[in-house]
């Protein structure tokens, strides 16, 4: 709680969140393993060979839970969600993907020739 003059804030709850959120995020980096030998160094799930990124990329493309477990059956719940708060502190490295946003669609496309110099 701060308080001043006439002003009073209570931080405690915005405290207890993002201690929450913490360790959230800490059990989701002790389920992550990035072993050169798996998978090239990839992120994979502890004890599989399952990429964290396309567990995450699943759920973002709409995919239920439920889906995901019956693609992945040694998934848990909590290590699917955990794989999209790792994905998303952690975003995979290069350019980000081009896919179209929800609510959106291509109007037009047009493919302009290069010119050369001469």
């Amino acid at each position: 709680m701060v308080e001043h003059d006439f002003l009073s804030v209570n931080f405690e709850p915005f405290e207890a969140e993002t201690l929450a959120r913490h360790e959230a995020l800490d059990r989701a980096r002790e389920m992550v393993v990035e072993d050169p030998n798996i998978l090239g160094g990839a992120p994979v799930v502890r004890g599989t060979r399952i990429p964290v990124h396309d567990v995450a990329a699943a759920l973002n493309a709409g995919r239920s839970t439920q889906e995901i477990q019956a693609a992945y059956s040694t998934l848990n719940a909590e290590q699917i969600e955990l794989a999209r708060l790792y994905a998303s502190a952690n975003p995979q490295r290069g350019r980000p993907s081009t896919s179209q946003r929800k609510g959106m669609e291509l109007v037009s496309e047009k493919r302009v020739a290069r010119r050369r110099r001469t």
